[in-house]
This record gives C-alpha cells, structure tokens and sequence, in this order.
C-alpha cells in the first residue's frame, strides 16, 4: 500500500525540519520492538549497562515522556498491541507514527487509513508521473497493479 513510505517521508520531512529526535524502530515482532527502542535508548545516552531490551525500552518511554522539545518515533509494520501500549508514551511532545495493517493497532491512536487510488487518481497519477496522455494504457497498468500507490510509483 505504501504505508512505510509514507511513514519514511513524514520521518524525512522532520529531520530536515532539524527535530532532535527522529527514531525509526521495525516493530514486526515483540523483539524486534524491544530492541529497536533500546537502540533508541542507547542513541539518546540513556540505556544502561547490563539492562535487558526491555528496561531499556521502559526508559525510553519516560525519557520521551518528559522532553518538551519534539520527537518523532515511528513504529514500522507494528503486529502487536499489548507490548507496545504499554512502551508508548501518553505524555511530552514526541508524536509516535505507526505503520501497521492490523486494525488492532486502531485502538493506539487516531487512524490514519491508505487506501488504493480511484480509476481517476489512479490515470491521473500515472499521467502526471510519466508525462505522456495514454488514457488506455494508464488504465491498463493501473488495473494491473490494482491501483495500488506504491506499486504505481
């Protein structure tokens, strides 16, 4: 669908802003999310010495709770919901993006759906993107790839 890329551009629109902090972590499984947020921890000089993945995870959550200046994490492909409520922060000014086809993760924050283009945006996309007026041939690459974005880009 192009959820990470849109993900990606919001991450990549923020650094070039110069925000302090701008952390991508793959959220796929519960350990890659344990150790993508102590990453984060030891990036950001607060993870400890012998601490497993989770403590610093745990540490994280209270050091973004307690910045004022803005932060971005993104949570790429998140699967599973009971570990990373508890990991996210409900205070402070970081914003969190999750990317993630589970409807379950709805229940973590506000929705933001990407869906596939229409005929029209579909045609009018492709049209655009290549420069050339070939109606017939945009509706038969666009019908092809099931008028995904990405799969257009």
């Amino acid at each position: 669908m192009g959820k990470t890329q849109i993900a990606a551009a919001y991450a990549r629109r923020r650094a070039e802003e110069g925000w302090p902090l701008v952390a991508w972590v793959n959220a796929e499984t519960d350990d890659q999310l344990l150790a993508g947020l102590d990453a984060v921890a030891a990036a950001v000089g607060i993870a400890m010495v012998g601490e497993d993945a989770g403590q610093g995870a745990r540490r994280l959550k209270d050091w973004l709770s307690r910045q004022s200046g803005p932060c971005l994490l993104v949570l790429d492909n998140l699967t599973g919901t009971e570990l990373a409520a508890g990991l996210l922060p409900a205070l402070g000014s970081v914003q969190v993006v999750i990317s993630s086809n589970r409807r379950q993760v709805q229940a973590l924050g506000a929705a933001v759906p990407v869906e596939v283009f229409t005929v029209d945006e579909a045609v009018a996309f492709l049209q655009e993107r290549s420069g050339r007026i070939d109606e017939q041939g945009a509706l038969l690459l666009a019908g092809e790839v099931e008028r995904l974005p990405l799969a257009l880009a």
